[in-house]
C-alpha cells in the first residue's frame, strides 16, 4: 500500500460494483488496510464512522467477493 495511492469511499465503490454502500462497509470491516475514521457514541447521538478503502483494499475485495472462480464449475 503506497501513501499516495487512490483511496476511494464505499459509494463509489458501490456504484463501481453495482452494490449498495452498506454492503461495501460491511465487507470493509472484516478487511484490512481500511481507514475507518468516527466519532464515539455520545448520549442522544450515534456514532458516526468515515471509511476510505484503497485501491490495493479494494482490489482484494472485489477478488474475493465478485470475481468469478479461477477453477471451472462442474455441473
Amino acid at each position: 500500500m503506497s501513501t499516495f495511492e487512490k483511496h476511494y469511499t464505499p459509494a463509489e465503490l458501490a456504484a463501481l460494483w453495482g452494490c449498495s454502500a452498506k454492503t461495501v462497509q460491511r465487507m470493509c470491516e472484516k478487511m484490512g488496510g481500511v481507514f475507518v475514521l468516527g466519532t464515539p457514541e455520545r448520549m442522544h447521538k450515534r456514532p458516526y464512522k468515515t471509511y476510505r478503502i484503497p485501491a490495493s483494499a479494494a482490489e482484494r475485495m472485489y477478488k474475493a467477493h465478485f470475481a468469478p472462480p479461477r477453477y471451472p464449475v462442474k455441473k
